[in-house]
């Protein structure tokens, strides 16, 4: 398996999912997520709820707010749940097992 790697050393790929390791927000404690990072304007979203998401006027197109994502499958659907808390490091995802 790879090497956990300093968010300030560099950031994965935008939008690709990665195992995530950030703090909780109680104490020093910290877990382990699979998330990913978003850069500002590339993860499209829906005017659902204005106070949150990013608009381009120039587009006419809601966008995610830049920051981390923790992902959850729910009944076979995912969904993105934003990090508060500071991501320190990520590693890439390991290769899935062979089918069998």
């Amino acid at each position: 398996m790879s090497e956990w790697i300093s968010v300030e050393e560099r950031l994965p790929e935008p939008l690709h999912l990665v195992i995530v390791r950030h703090k909780t927000g109680y104490k020093d404690n910290a877990i382990t997520v699979i998330g990913k990072w978003v850069p500002a304007m590339t993860d499209e979203s829906t005017p659902e709820d204005e106070d949150w998401v990013e608009y381009d006027e120039q587009t006419d197109t809601y966008y995610v707010p830049e920051g981390w994502y923790e992902f959850q499958a729910n009944w076979d659907e995912y969904s993105a749940i934003h990090i508060n808390e500071a991501v320190t490091h990520w590693m890439p995802l390991p290769e899935p097992p062979e089918s069998e």
